[in-house]
């Protein structure tokens, strides 16, 4: 059974009106573009655990589940721009800025590819566990490095990962490329 020709294209224009539909919406979307802008800089010039620190969503910082949905969709979207390169580091980091603490469970996972095809390195960002950029099969290939909470914080590493002995000043994970 095929769906009608030009039904998909009125439901991403009904789903445009909705998201973009009032001025609060066109501000999360300029602040989303404006987080695009920064964030290649700002992987290059700090570490991942600093990175994301700044996007880490503050305790102050008014969301809700609408915004919450709002920005994963245009988060998504961003990167599908012609002029924006698509990066799943930068993508997961821009929803994640804006995360609803209503406990439910938020993570951001960094991990590589465990087979040899594909790109090596990848990013993305679940809530209560279901991805949402990507289809759970997709994930299957990589094996989580590091994982961070909600609050920025650090809840899991592999046991893959190297350790550091060394302090956490000498500029580790710099430049991330995922």
């Amino acid at each position: 059974m095929t769906a009608e020709p030009g039904r998909d294209w009125r439901h991403r224009g009904a789903r445009l009106r909705q998201v973009l539909g009032s001025p609060a919406n066109l501000l999360l979307l300029t602040r989303l573009l404006a987080w695009a802008a920064v964030l290649p800089i700002l992987k290059r010039t700090r570490s991942v655990t600093r990175l994301v620190a700044v996007m880490t969503p503050t305790a102050s910082q008014r969301s809700n589940a609408r915004i919450e949905r709002n920005a994963i969709t245009l988060s998504r979207w961003i990167y599908q721009l012609p002029f924006v390169p698509e990066n799943c580091l930068e993508r997961s980091l821009l929803a994640y800025r804006y995360l609803v603490r209503d406990g439910r469970e938020h993570r951001l996972y960094l991990g590589i590819r465990a087979d040899e095809g594909g790109y090596p390195g990848h990013a993305w960002l679940t809530v209560d566990g279901v991805p949402v950029h990507e289809p759970d099969e997709s994930l299957a290939a990589y094996v989580p490095l590091v994982v961070f909470d909600g609050y920025g914080k650090v809840v899991s590493t592999s046991a893959r990962a190297p350790r550091r002995s060394s302090s956490p000043t000498n500029g580790e994970e710099r430049g991330a490329e995922m």
